[in-house]
């Protein structure tokens, strides 16, 4: 079974981009610039090089709101770290990087809560939440595929 987690999966340009939300220009700019390595001629992509890319910058989005989250509370004198900023359904598929429908079947599922704070706002303590749950997935299956790897050899 070919998964997103095979190391030596290689994909398209057109599959990369619909699983990082982006277009396939954008894609192309990122590979030119080395932010995503790619060796094949034909224009394929290592799948592991595509989900580092959004691994990190997964990272660099959270690191980016929880410094967006304390600069709102000084801004505010704020002094309740309990506090939590709500975000629009937009913003919220945005930071999750998936698109605003799946997002709306996530809450519609139960994944994702939404706060009593006006329709389809989102707390970003549930965003974060939602975020971990999917990386331990993520991690599970990473380490369930190599699993299986190390008994098939």
């Amino acid at each position: 079974m070919d998964t997103w987690l095979d190391s030596d999966r290689v994909c398209s340009f057109e599959e990369a981009a619909d699983f990082l939300n982006l277009s396939v220009s954008k894609l192309n700019q990122l590979v030119e610039a080395g932010k995503i390595p790619s060796s094949d001629p034909e224009g394929k992509l290592l799948a592991c090089d595509v989900l580092r890319y959004s691994r990190e910058l997964e990272i660099q989005i959270e690191y980016a709101l929880q410094e967006l989250s304390r600069l709102g509370q000084e801004l505010q004198g704020d002094d309740d770290p309990e506090e939590d900023p709500v975000i629009s359904h937009r913003q919220a598929a945005h930071i999750l990087r998936i698109s605003p429908l799946q997002l709306s079947r996530l809450v519609e599922a139960g994944e994702i809560p939404m706060p009593g704070h006006g329709r389809m706002k989102f707390a970003m303590k549930d965003l974060r939440e939602f975020n971990e749950r999917r990386d331990e997935t993520i991690d599970l299956r990473y380490s369930l595929s190599r699993d299986y790897e190390e008994d098939e050899e």
